[in-house]
């Protein structure tokens, strides 16, 4: 197909998300036309996705760098024409053995020097030896990206389209991605600068929401935990598309400046506690009552979607609210010691702030104490302030 060198170059791109379905396609009819070939694949997979829980204090040079990766996978290469004569079983483990040992630093650097340190790859695992041809092309890989607690993750998809994952965030793709559609499922929140393809259309599958765009900018929050998927968009349009409580499917087109809240719970009531002061007087029950979400026209787009920049804008947040926020974004723990400190709410902006600087900020704004142990954060009322807060605020 290629020689050594162009396959190991495409293998890195490939693991960055950077190729083409076309560029896909020969990769995994590569993999799969041989042991040998699937062995390599594996181990540098392996290999990159160890490399992406390591740090450096330097940026080498990717250039250099990567010269160096060639040259141990040139010798890597005669390496193994000398191991072809041993058995089978034993070839992949002295290959592995022989990779990680003598690949693994110039890999790790070269990892680093490419920036592309919260990309994760996860190869879905088939049983292939009695599997047919047809079957074994029908099997989509999957692409991973994840971004840790304490961690926020650019990438950019094979068509050009950019994603930003918050804290606790997975996106995953397949590498039919872009043939008919260009579908990802997320899991957390995610913002999205899509790349205008009009015949392939764009799809986030979150929660039991599809949003499907075709070249646009909008924020999709599917954390889990919480109780329903918020979709904001910032510029374009997009079609929100899910079931009703009638399990009758609907679609609901929204325009720039619009937030939709869909419950994952199958609620219609509108629950005021749901939202900040601001919100609540713009929140509306959509038309088709039996559509269990609520669409808001001209919000300030920044409250949902600062989290990605270097300004991050807060109004009106219950403590509670905010607290599973922070958590994510500082992979710590809270605990309310007592339910009402969580009611109170908090406006103001966070830039580079440490959270033990965020915490204190929140003292002086409400009236609450709380202690730092070890990653858990534990906050109560404050009596002696809480009677001095209340009367400033009336």
């Amino acid at each position: 197909m290629q020689n050594e060198f162009d396959i190991e170059d495409l293998l890195f791109r490939f693991f960055r998300g950077e190729t083409s379905p076309q560029e896909n396609k020969n990769i995994l009819a590569w993999k799969r036309s041989s042991k040998e070939n699937q062995a390599r694949f594996n181990a540098l997979r392996d290999l990159w996705m160890l490399s992406l829980n390591t740090s450096a204090n330097h940026t080498p040079d990717p250039t250099t760098e990567l010269l160096h990766l060639k040259t141990i996978i040139a010798q890597e290469k005669g390496h193994e024409d000398t191991i072809k004569q041993e058995n089978t079983s034993q070839h992949r483990t002295v290959y592995l053995r022989t990779v990680f040992s003598r690949s693994c630093a110039a890999i790790l650097l070269f990892v680093i020097a490419m920036g592309c340190g919260a990309l994760l790859y996860r190869q879905m695992e088939r049983s292939e030896e009695n599997m047919t041809a047809t079957e074994i092309t029908s099997i989509p890989d999957t692409m991973r990206f994840q971004a840790n607690r304490g961690s926020l993750v650019s990438a950019t998809l094979p068509d050009g389209t950019v994603v930003q994952l918050n804290a606790g965030s997975i996106l995953t793709y397949t590498t039919n991605y872009g043939e008919k559609e260009r579908p990802v499922s997320l899991i957390g929140e995610a913002f999205f600068q899509v790349h205008t393809d009009t015949g392939h259309p764009f799809v986030v599958r979150a929660g039991n929401l599809s949003i499907v765009a075709t070249g646009t900018a909008f924020n999709v929050k599917a954390y889990p935990e919480e109780r329903f998927v918020t979709t904001t968009l910032e510029s374009g349009s997009i079609s929100v598309k899910g079931i009703s409580r009638r399990k009758d499917s609907f679609s609901i087109e929204l325009q720039p400046r619009q937030t939709f809240m869909y419950y994952n719970d199958q609620d219609t009531i509108l629950r005021s506690e749901v939202f900040n002061p601001e919100e609540a007087v713009l929140a509306e029950q959509v038309k088709n009552r039996d559509i269990p979400a609520v669409r808001m026209s001209n919000v300030k787009t920044q409250l949902y979607t600062s989290w990605k920049d270097p300004r991050w804008v807060v109004e009106h947040e219950t403590l509670a609210s905010l607290a599973e926020k922070l958590g994510r974004r500082y992979n710590v723990t809270f605990r309310f010691r007592d339910a009402e400190a969580g009611e109170y709410r908090f406006s103001g902006s966070f830039e580079n702030e440490t959270i033990e600087e965020i915490m204190q900020l929140l003292r002086h704004a409400t009236p609450i104490r709380y202690t730092i142990d070890r990653g858990k954060i534990t906050i109560s009322i404050d009596p002696s302030r809480r009677q001095a807060f209340e009367k400033a605020a009336h």
